[in-house]
């Protein structure tokens, strides 16, 4: 695994269901954060080879923030903060199979994602069978024709 994808701690179930399901879709591994401080964190992920900790915070149970921290072996620093907000969750749109996203065909516009998906180390290919496009409110994940989600809405911090 080249990422972990994490919570802050104590994070209420949407925040927790978020994590699980970005981990799955983009090949990354979840990481229960329990009371694991940042330095643990860093350790563990110095340990094995992770080159980036996504972080997701919460603000009154929801996803709130995204943050992005690059480790190596001598610094780490935080890279990105993204705001995130949840607009459906994989289980409200349809149940799937196990499915890991390793490349996808892009149909949106959004910089924000552009920028997450390069941390996450997910190529794009044309003849790909997963698709991230944009949605009413935001981005959702496509396989072939049908959404397995989740739908999110993704943007800078400033």
């Amino acid at each position: 695994m080249a990422n972990y994808i994490t919570t802050s701690r104590k994070p209420s179930t949407r925040v927790r269901a978020l994590a699980k399901q970005l981990s799955f879709l983009f090949d990354a591994e979840y990481i229960t954060r329990g009371k694991t401080s940042i330095s643990g964190l860093i350790a563990d992920a110095r340990y094995n080879g992770v080159r980036f900790v996504l972080i997701i915070t919460e603000k009154d149970g929801n996803p709130r923030q995204l943050l992005v921290m690059e480790v190596n072996n001598k610094i780490w620093e935080w890279k990105e903060a993204y705001f995130i907000k949840i607009l459906v969750t994989k289980s409200e749109i349809s149940d799937t199979q196990n499915i890991r996203i390793k490349d996808f065909k892009l149909e949106s516009k959004n910089i924000a994602l552009l920028n997450l998906l390069k941390f996450l180390d997910v190529e794009e290919n044309e003849d790909s069978e997963f698709v991230v496009k944009d949605i009413k409110n935001g981005l959702s994940i496509y396989w072939g024709k049908k959404e397995i989600g989740p739908a999110f809405d993704l943007s800078f911090t400033h």
